[in-house]
């Protein structure tokens, strides 16, 4: 290590020290980086008051990084305490592949009045035209070392995938990570999250526990065989209390394991990428590195290949499949609903059949349409969909005309400036008597007032509103006739603008 160079001071300094490491295993380790400070602190006249920390934190992206964040807070604040920061070399500082980035955190240091210190360096940050030339040589350096690390560390990923051992990440449901020897003899198994046991040693996958084995075929067979979606092998395993790790079943959690090739034996590596920084995404199939039959399969690849089969043909059922199978299930049942649709063999699941047809009211409309438009299901589906756009609509308009809204416990109920309830219905028309009507929740809202979107006769749109001050109703439930023209507390609108005195395309118009 090289005798700290500190710049001659003739005043004692209050100083803060920043130090990061991004691996247990470096060698600048946090204390060697807090002693070679401490020294050169001593030597400078200066006193550490405040240490900054950053362990096991890469140097490419400053965001997680909560030390050099918390380092900008107090210095933006303008009473840091200290007037420099110690940082044991420019690399600590950080290894941004935008140099500028690294010279803006010393800007906000500067322009805070606090001097930045690099006191393994063998130049004096003294701003002169010099040091911004060497400094910006060495973010650069660091910088390129983070890409050609980042190259490196990629190839022995790749060499190792192609040797059948597995680069890195948790085994996942069903299996195991074995730690094994140079030779090729299995030392033990490693728990979760457990480093291999000697530098020298690779990491195989083997299968784990019986029973989680059998849960992983039984997931295959509940997909491929019975034709359960993912949501519904989910509940069918939380239903009869199957372990999954200490958690809960979940769509996601199944889906993983259905389409992952390393249950059949296989391991894949750069299926996505977030180098040096950046964001994650996924990459061409082209690009993906695949080592088959690396470790004993769970379940075999003809199962495997299968399930992939049933989600490309559940994927690819066309608008026409679809509502063929929606009357099927309405044949068979008298209605429809998101249960009845996710428990069909072969059908995609309720919010995948929602987002091709935009809603499923519609889709219910378009499978129904040849036994009649009079139908509870879809009508059902329509009521809830108004219902939604009112009350984000209601939402808006309360902000558009000046008023603070805020949403409650009760999903249907809304606090207007803090001392107002607003609850947001939707209702739909009925005969009574023979006459047309709306039936408004009033002193049943428990609130100050409702405001009620009125639904047309075929069910399918609001066509107007209603906004009724409860106090100035006796009644659980308010009548309002077709023809009514409102009553004592009830004003009535042909749009949502108008119950807040705005023009209709000052706010969230009802569609």
């Amino acid at each position: 290590m090289n005798a700290a160079r500190p710049v001659a001071e003739t005043v004692l300094h209050r100083a803060a020290a920043y130090v990061r490491m991004s691996t247990e295993q470096q060698g600048q380790s946090i204390a060697l980086q807090l002693d070679y400070i401490a020294r050169y602190a001593a030597a400078a006249e200066c006193e550490v008051v405040k240490v900054y920390r950053d362990e096991g934190k890469s140097g490419l992206d400053a965001r997680r990084r909560a030390g050099l964040q918390q380092l900008m807070r107090d210095i933006g604040d303008g009473q840091p305490g200290f007037d420099r920061v110690l940082v044991y070399d420019v690399s600590r500082w950080g290894r941004f592949q935008d140099v500028d980035e690294s010279a803006y955190y010393e800007y906000l240091c500067s322009r805070g009045g606090v001097r930045v210190v690099y006191c393994a360096e063998r130049f004096a940050n003294d701003g002169s035209p010099l040091a911004h030339i060497i400094k910006s040589v060495k973010r650069t350096m660091a910088a390129e070392f983070s890409r050609a690390l980042s190259e490196r560390t990629f190839d022995a990923h790749a060499f190792l995938l192609a040797r059948g051992y597995k680069p890195g990440g948790a085994a996942g449901f069903g299996l195991r990570r074995l730690s094994v020897r140079a030779d090729g003899s299995v030392r033990r198994m490693l728990e979760e999250g457990e480093r291999k046991c000697h530098p020298t040693d690779r990491v195989v996958l083997a299968p784990g526990p019986a029973a989680e084995q059998r849960t992983v075929r039984r997931i295959f067979r509940l997909y491929t065989e019975q034709g359960l979606s993912y949501c519904g092998v989910a509940r069918t395993l939380n239903a009869e209390g199957v372990a999954a790790a200490g958690r809960a079943w979940s769509a996601t959690l199944v889906k993983g394991i259905l389409h992952n090739e390393k249950y059949c034996g296989n391991l894949l590596y750069n299926r996505s990428t977030a180098r040096l920084g950046g964001r994650r995404h996924m990459n061409e199939r082209s690009l993906w590195l695949r080592h088959e039959g690396a470790h004993t399969a769970i379940v075999s690849p003809a199962v495997f290949a299968a399930a992939q089969r049933q989600q490309t043909l559940r994927r690819g059922l066309d608008t026409g499949g679809v509502l063929a199978r929606l009357r099927g299930i309405y044949d068979r049942s008298g209605t429809l609903n998101y249960r009845l649709i996710d428990a069909e063999p072969g059908m995609p699941h309720a919010a995948l059949v929602k987002k091709m047809f935009g809603s499923l009211h519609r889709a219910y409309r378009l499978a129904l349409a040849p036994v009649g438009d009079d139908l509870a299901c879809w009508r059902t589906a329509a009521h809830s969909e108004a219902w939604l756009r009112l009350f984000e609509a209601v939402l808006d308009c309360i902000v558009h005309a000046g008023g603070h809204a805020q949403r409650t416990p009760n999903r249907a109920v809304i606090m207007f400036d803090e001392c107002i309830s607003l609850r947001v219905a939707v209702t739909r028309c009925r005969s009574r008597g023979g006459t047309l009507g709306w039936v408004v929740p009033a002193q049943a809202a428990n609130t100050d007032f409702v405001l009620c979107g009125l639904m047309g006769q075929d069910g399918t749109a609001i066509v107007h509103y209603a906004l009724l001050d409860v106090a100035a109703c006796c009644v659980q439930h308010k009548w309002l006739a077709v023809r009514s023209s409102g009553t004592a507390g009830l004003t009535l609108s042909s749009t949502l603008e108008g119950l807040f005195g705005m023009r209709a395309d000052a706010g969230s118009e009802i569609r």
